[in-house]
């Protein structure tokens, strides 16, 4: 019985973070490249390409498996360096006071998941999406320039679609990950809160 605790264990503790690298890493590193595959190509030409592909014969294409994992891997890679151009561009911010970092909050994250591992997952989840909004707006925005780039190279008109509504997505993902968060704040609070943080001192590691 101790065993079959100690593998249901281990597996809790692998599954958030599994779920959190799937949030915050391969489904926005995807979407950015599709998004920049869109924009280099043109919506015209990604059609007219997606459709010639499609008609081709099942011999003509790659071993699925092949083409699962390079997805995974190029989308988790992508995902990592965007979050890595976020995070200079976050510093820089710091720097100029135009955002303050609240050290206090990892503080109390670590200590919620200490007293209650499931709230934990919980906030892990919404720290992942917060990451996930990041990595979409470092990438569409790179979209929206890629797709001003090659406006007339060759000319396609289907480019003033992308115009309007890569904008709109970069506007929708702050959006996103202000309203992200703002509850991953709040909830870190208000369980803390409920937790006597202030008066409790957390096991130093």
């Amino acid at each position: 019985m101790g065993d079959q605790e100690k593998k249901g264990s281990e597996i809790a503790s692998v599954v958030p973070q599994l779920f959190y690298d799937i949030i915050a890493r391969i489904i926005p590193g995807s979407v950015v490249i599709g998004a920049i595959a869109i924009a280099a190509l043109g919506p015209g030409r990604t059609w007219e390409s997606t459709k010639i592909w499609l008609n081709k014969g099942s011999e003509s294409y790659p071993p699925i498996t092949l083409i699962l994992g390079v997805t995974l891997a190029l989308s988790y890679t992508l995902a990592i360096l965007l979050l890595g151009c976020w995070s200079l561009i976050f510093s820089f911010a710091e720097k100029l006071g135009l955002n303050s970092p609240n050290d206090d909050s990892r503080k109390k994250y670590d200590f919620i998941k200490q007293k209650d591992p499931t709230i934990g997952n919980r906030i892990t989840k919404l720290y992942a999406e917060i990451h996930m909004t990041e990595v979409l707006i470092i990438g569409f925005t790179l979209s929206f320039g890629t797709n001003l780039w090659n406006w007339s190279n060759p000319p396609d008109s289907s480019r003033s679609f992308l115009l309007v509504f890569l904008p709109l997505l970069i506007v929708g993902s702050f959006g996103a990950r202000r309203h992200f968060t703002s509850l991953y704040h709040a909830t870190i609070s208000n369980i803390a809160e409920l937790f006597d943080f202030s008066n409790s001192k957390p096991k130093t590691r």
